[in-house]
């Protein structure tokens, strides 16, 4: 093989790479898109009705009296209400944009059927449960710390939900994808 076939195989590689990256990011950037324009097609009301309240704050409030037995905590509608504090589940405070980003993240990997579908239900159980525990933080920091809230709901959580999304996509990927 002479030197200009080796240049040109070298280039043809990284063309190569380059067109996989690029299919990669578009995948996970009209997946991303779909996901999130579906959802905000869905009125908030619906969401507050058949999601908010029944999904994620009665569940929030069944582990708070589970936690703090002593305190009357209640759900009306999609506010999580006790001890002169109230708290409202609106969009944005149901975990759907990190899902989106995960779910995403796991179409544009690729992989066998079986292989998708773990990271799939993986990433759903991931984002639920820490958004479950970040409400009831953010309910015990309106009650005990209210100087926490805005940097607890801003900051911390949304970086915290980023880095055990980003460790969560690691341990799926690196699991074999192919089909048994």
């Amino acid at each position: 093989m002479n030197a200009r076939m080796k240049r040109h195989g070298l280039f043809s590689s990284y063309f190569q790479a380059a067109h996989s990256r690029s299919v990669t990011a578009l995948l996970f950037a009209m997946s991303f898109l779909i996901l999130y324009g579906g959802y905000r097609k869905i009125s908030g009301e619906t969401l507050a009705r058949w999601v908010y309240g029944p999904l994620i704050a009665e569940p929030a409030v069944k582990l708070m009296r589970l936690c703090f037995p002593e305190q009357h905590i209640s759900v009306i509608g999609n506010y999580v209400i006790g001890n002169g504090s109230s708290l409202e589940i609106v969009r944005g405070c149901d975990g759907a944009g990190f899902l989106f980003l995960a779910l995403a993240a796991i179409v544009a990997t690729g992989g066998c059927w079986q292989h998708l579908m773990l990271g799939f239900i993986s990433a759903a159980a991931l984002v639920y449960a820490l958004n479950e525990a970040r409400i009831v933080a953010l309910y015990v920091a309106l009650q005990c710390a209210p100087s926490w809230f805005n940097s607890l709901h801003t900051v911390v959580f949304p970086g915290l939900f980023v880095l055990l999304g980003i460790l969560g996509y690691l341990a799926w990927s690196a699991r074999p994808s192919q089909a048994p």
